[in-house]
């Protein structure tokens, strides 16, 4: 039988990371899907399962915090763990993660065995969760 592959959604207004996301996660054996804002991400999410979401804060339409809070509130998606990939570092800028629901927090300039090692274990801690 084949091993079901996890579905990724990467979150940025910057196509640059979009493309780098994608290139490294497709390469560790993932399924991404890719959206340039909030509003874009939630569309995908109604459509299609995903696994985790690795996204921006800093974006139009509508920002990482925003899409973070409404993934955890809603109950099909509430367990689903975000990923926040972000250059806003401040003590502050992580409180408000943090109370958005945000499970791990990563500083740009990331580095990409870091950021997929905690893909990793936030999907290890997803499945633990949903059984």
């Amino acid at each position: 039988m084949k091993e079901k592959k996890e579905k990724i959604l990467v979150v940025d207004d910057d196509s640059n990371i979009l493309t780098l996301l994608q290139f490294h996660l497709e390469k560790t054996g993932y399924l991404v899907k890719l959206a340039k804002d909030g509003k874009q991400a939630l569309s995908i999410m109604k459509k299609d399962k995903i696994d985790l979401v690795i996204s921006d804060m800093m974006m139009p339409a509508m920002d990482g915090l925003e899409l973070c809070k409404r993934v955890k509130s809603e109950p099909l998606w509430k367990s689903c763990p975000v990923i926040m990939l972000t250059a806003r570092t401040q003590p502050s800028d992580r409180e408000k993660g943090k109370e958005a629901g945000v499970d791990k927090y990563i500083a740009k300039p990331f580095q990409v065995k870091e950021l997929l090692n905690s893909v990793k274990n936030n999907l290890k801690l997803y499945s633990n969760k949903k059984q």
